[in-house]
């Protein structure tokens, strides 16, 4: 029923926009995409207030609807299996942001598990650290303000939260290589938590995700073989995961235990409308309030989200 309202939604929504001629069609239709995506988030949630399978349509990846001289494509996954940039430092008072241990070792056992060096690590992490907090003194490898101001076009450290992923690109050591090999394993939340991973929702591209938990004790052959012989209907409990012959020989990480569950806190929308010969994609962090509902964390326009 879900699924069948989502199209129906969809269908109606580009038919009334269908009229328009100019280049806000495309900016409409993503933002009435957005909005029943909302819908159907928190439909999924009231009938699943347990856990967070979303409707098995969405396992199958992106959804095509063609419409009048255009179509679109749009997706909607676990927007809580990803490793939050901004928790690689902690809030020690307002506005003031310190380096956060926990942090600094997931998101080094993430990008060892996508085989950077230690070299490219120590660069990569204390660099972050250094774009965010609000000390002017460099980390080991990392840069401050007095190393992005000798660049040609010279920039300083906002030694704040950032607020999207695609900030890295201005960060020492990022490449866009670099950028293009993690973006799909990183997000970026308005705060300094450190997302839960849903046992449930990670995708079998996504078993760097336990590693980063888990650490490099944890191969991620390993870790792909534990999820991709996940029951069908899910691990029942922490416990029946915990359990697994696979972590027999390996201490499990307070860190580990801490931040797995079943249930989602976030879903990521992404969506791209063609028209003619025009394309927009958005991207979009939505969360979900206690009471239910579903509301915008931030989102993004632009070509290659």
């Amino acid at each position: 029923i879900i699924t069948i309202n989502f199209i129906r939604d969809i269908k109606i929504n580009i038919a009334q926009f269908s009229n328009l001629r100019d280049i806000n069609q495309s900016f409409w239709i993503s933002h009435s995409i957005e909005n029943i995506s909302k819908t159907i988030i928190e439909e999924s949630q009231r009938l699943n207030p347990s856990s967070s399978i979303l409707p098995v349509i969405w396992e199958r990846g992106p959804i095509i609807f063609p419409f009048r001289d255009g179509l679109v494509s749009a997706d909607i996954s676990d927007g809580s299996n990803c490793f939050n940039l901004n928790g690689i430092v902690k809030a020690e008072e307002k506005n003031k942001y310190i380096r956060n241990n926990d942090g600094v070792l997931m998101y080094s056992n993430l990008l060892s598990s996508l085989d950077f060096s230690d070299a490219e690590i120590l660069v990569m992490v204390n660099s972050l650290v250094d774009w965010i907090d609000t000390d002017t003194m460099p980390g080991n490898g990392g840069a401050e303000d007095i190393f992005y101001m000798t660049a040609e076009s010279s920039y300083r450290t906002p030694n704040n939260l950032i607020s999207s992923i695609s900030e890295l690109r201005a960060i020492r050591g990022y490449t866009e290589e670099y950028f293009q090999k993690i973006k799909s394993f990183v997000c970026v939340l308005p705060n300094t938590f450190h997302n839960s991973i849903n046992l449930n929702t990670i995708r079998p591209d996504q078993t760097n995700l336990l590693v980063m938990l888990i650490g490099k004790k944890l191969n991620l052959s390993v870790a792909d073989r534990i999820i991709n012989s996940r029951p069908k209907e899910g691990f029942r409990n922490l416990d029946s995961f915990w359990s697994l012959n696979e972590f027999n020989n390996i201490e499990i990480p307070n860190l580990a235990k801490q931040y797995v569950t079943f249930k989602t806190k976030f879903f990521t929308l992404k969506a791209k409308v063609y028209l003619n010969d025009s394309f927009i994609s958005i991207s979009s962090k939505l969360g979900i309030k206690d009471s239910g509902e579903v509301y915008r964390i931030n989102k993004n326009y632009g070509i290659n989200l």
